[in-house]
């Protein structure tokens, strides 16, 4: 078995701020429009209409020489069970070898990368007169 860091949400809480995040995804968002970053097909499943369900989001950094997946479920009846209804895990791998590099709970990445794209998506495409109409209040 090879090591690899195993990173918990308490750690990512710890570690993941809002502005570095928002930075972060800015540059991931530019890398894949230029062509820097590779995003494959998304995976989809449905276990029960309306009540499970789970993704998988993956792509490769080449010029960091580094893979990755996030799979993220949600089970809309597991609070009723003492359980979060979102659960998620980001695995990183070597793009060179294929060996794993780190193992990290997802669940507050998830939420802070979608805060961050509606900060990113606000900056580019709110309308200027409105930005200064917010700033007189």
């Amino acid at each position: 078995m090879f090591p690899f860091r195993v990173i918990n949400q308490p750690t990512t809480e710890q570690l993941l701020d809002m502005a570095s995040v928002i930075e972060v995804v800015e540059q991931a968002y530019q890398m894949k429009s230029s062509q820097q970053a590779t995003l494959f097909p998304l995976i989809f499943h449905e276990f029960a209409a309306g009540k499970a369900d789970m993704d998988i989001k993956s792509g490769h950094l080449p010029g960091a020489d580094i893979f990755g997946l996030k799979l993220v479920s949600w089970f809309g009846e597991n609070e009723q069970k003492g359980l979060p209804q979102l659960i998620g895990t980001v695995m990183v791998l070597d793009s060179r070898t294929g060996v794993p590099l780190g193992l990290l709970s997802g669940e507050h990445i998830t939420c802070m990368r979608t805060g961050a794209a509606g900060g990113i998506g606000a900056k580019y495409l709110a309308r200027p007169d409105r930005a200064a109409g917010c700033s007189k209040r």
